[in-house]
């Protein structure tokens, strides 16, 4: 009989016993299988291949730096060559000499018919700007200066070691509007005024060239105001000090 042969030879497992001998199911669905301890099973991990990839610019900062100096560079130029040119520049004013044209000293009497028109002082006017300046309402009044009076003085003035005594002659006056180009000089001569008939004209006038012709040389002196403009800037009325100038008589 075949009873032996059963009972000494097990039956092989099915194929649900061993499903559920070698693997587990968590309840998130997962299968995790069991490799027995007796076994050796060999796992070949397939190399990583790159499915996406991140790019990164470097910014070369040493040249954008020679970039960033060099516009301030040159903008800092362009600045400092416009405060050059613009920036105002206080015009000028010299009393440069006065010319006589009138009657010759030859003695008392002489010089009776002297007008203050015989009288023309020139002017120069430095614009050391680079742009345009106008003059306007020149008022210059012109001194005699002596040493040898010392009464009746207009002014006084300590020069060279000196007092001197000063009286006035009249004024160089020009009122209407005059311009001066760019870094160059102008120059105006501009004749004297005095009141019409004045004794006190006369009187100086007549001290003046006296000690002119018989020393050969007087001190006369001017002092006044004007006023200046440009298109960037309006310097208003400006002083001008006393300038001094020798007339020579022959």
């Amino acid at each position: 009989r075949h009873d032996r042969g059963r009972s000494g030879t097990a039956s092989p497992p099915t194929k649900r016993e061993v499903g559920a001998a070698m693997s587990t199911k968590n309840d998130a669905g997962d299968v995790y299988v069991s490799i027995p301890a007796d076994e050796t099973h060999t796992i070949q991990a397939s190399p990583p291949v790159a499915t996406s990839y991140a790019y990164y610019v470097i910014p070369q900062e040493p040249r954008q730096q020679k970039r960033c100096g060099g516009g301030c560079c040159c903008i800092a130029i362009m600045v400092g060559l416009l405060l050059f040119f613009l920036i105002p520049r206080q015009p000028s004013v010299n009393y440069q000499y006065m010319v006589y044209s009138g009657p010759v000293y030859n003695g008392p009497g002489s010089l009776s018919n002297v007008t203050a028109s015989d009288f023309v002082g020139r002017y120069r006017f430095e614009n050391m700007n680079y742009y345009s300046v106008d003059w306007s309402g020149l008022a210059m009044k012109n001194y005699y200066m002596s040493t040898a009076a010392t009464t009746d003085c207009d002014i006084t003035k300590s020069k060279w070691g000196a007092t001197y005594c000063g009286k006035e002659m009249g004024s160089y006056e020009k009122k209407p509007t005059f311009s001066t180009g760019p870094r160059t000089r102008s120059y105006q001569d501009v004749p004297l005024t005095a009141d019409a008939g004045s004794g006190t004209f006369a009187l100086n006038v007549g001290e003046m060239l006296t000690e002119c012709f018989l020393n050969g040389q007087v001190l006369v002196m001017s002092q006044g105001h004007i006023s200046e403009t440009t298109g960037l800037h309006d310097f208003g009325k400006v002083s001008i000090d006393d300038q001094y100038y020798w007339l020579i008589c022959n």
